[in-house]
């Protein structure tokens, strides 16, 4: 999966261009890829999940962080329902948005993609993140019985999310191997060196 990946980052690289059509979302060990609607996105993995390392009480990088649990939530279900069928996806990508978060998470327990223990902590950050989002004063956030702001209840809400965030990365892992999602993988790597004409070899 991990040479998949560098090898559709490096030919994008080339080709400067993603067909519309295809809906991309792939963890390898070293990176990430995304794309949709012809725009994509690469990064190299934080194998110290570093994106969920939230070392500071600010909004704007917890509620930044949890965007990227939210996604991992909705692409987890996504592939797990219709493999690698983009067109399916976006149709299913829209249902699952309008649903509410802790919603999702009752669907990852309901199609027995977690246990109860991660349930639980994901429920407990999606009912935090709620807070952030609404309260008119972000110190009123609360994380289970205390002030989220207050030191020791912040620690305990980094640990859980760090925790949390790496659970689902490796169940998206899991997920991808499952429905051998690396199969559709190639064949969008063999579409794009089309587009390059000749410019990428083998």
């Amino acid at each position: 999966m991990e040479e998949t990946i560098r090898t559709l980052c490096e030919t994008i690289r080339k080709v400067r261009s993603m067909p519309s059509h295809f809906r991309v979302f792939a963890i390898g060990e070293n990176h990430f890829f995304r794309a949709i609607d012809g725009r994509y996105s690469w990064s190299e993995h934080f194998n110290e999940f570093g994106y969920a390392d939230i070392r500071v009480f600010d909004r704007g990088l917890i509620l930044a962080a949890f965007a990227k649990l939210e996604l991992l939530v909705n692409e987890t279900i996504n592939l797990h329902i219709v493999n690698a069928d983009s067109s399916k996806i976006d149709d299913l990508s829209f249902i699952v948005n309008k649903l509410p978060f802790q919603q999702r998470i009752r669907a990852l327990k309901q199609f027995g993609l977690i246990n109860s223990s991660l349930e639980k902590k994901l429920k407990d950050l999606a009912a935090n993140r709620n807070q952030l989002a609404h309260e008119w004063n972000e110190n009123s956030a609360k994380y289970r019985d205390g002030f989220l702001q207050d030191d020791e209840n912040f620690e305990l809400f980094s640990t859980n999310f760090k925790r949390a965030f790496e659970s689902l990365v490796n169940l998206y892992q899991k997920v991808q191997v499952d429905v051998d999602y690396e199969v559709y993988l190639r064949g969008v790597l063999a579409e794009l060196k089309k587009h390059s004409d000749g410019e990428v070899q083998g």
